[in-house]
């Protein structure tokens, strides 16, 4: 999915960008959110709908162009979406085909939304392993060891 990026946004730090993000959502943002989803309860939603539905009016990015939908409007969707699972206990998954989330009322569609986050995390924990071995890697060249070319962790754990 690509996003415009507002011409406010250029040249500021990643933790800034997040800040204004979260300052620009509105305040009844996980209100708006809560009785929107259980309105449409078993209809998927994109997060394109939820964007038209839950904030006031378009962003403008420059040069008359303005949008519902943007990168900092998406974070604003997802962190809202998260807090109403984890704090609310609330059973919204994602809908990953539909790019969007359903408020589900069957007990299968959320075994089906916990087996998805559990495969993102497997998969996560994946990658953070493969940074370590490449940090491993990196280290070795700065203090000048040598590196083994005849064997590579993942040679290891495609082979056996």
């Amino acid at each position: 999915m690509t996003y415009k990026i507002a011409e406010s946004n250029k040249g500021k730090s990643p933790a800034e960008i997040y800040e204004e993000i979260k300052r620009n959502a509105p305040n009844d943002l996980l209100l708006r959110l809560d009785e929107y989803m259980k309105s449409h309860q078993n209809e998927n939603i994109s997060k394109q709908t939820l964007a038209e539905e839950l904030f006031d009016e378009p962003e403008f990015l420059g040069d008359g162009v303005a949008t519902w939908f943007t990168s900092g409007r998406d974070r604003n969707i997802r962190d809202a979406v998260a807090d109403l699972v984890t704090y609310l206990h609330l059973p919204i998954i994602a809908t990953s085909g539909e790019k969007g989330y359903r408020y589900v009322t069957d007990e299968s569609e959320v075994d089906a939304g916990i087996a998805d986050l559990t495969k993102r995390v497997a998969t996560t924990n994946a990658r953070i392993e493969g940074l370590r071995e490449a940090k491993a890697v990196l280290r070795e060249k700065r203090m000048n060891i040598p590196v083994d070319k005849t064997w590579h962790p993942v040679q290891s754990k495609l082979l056996w």
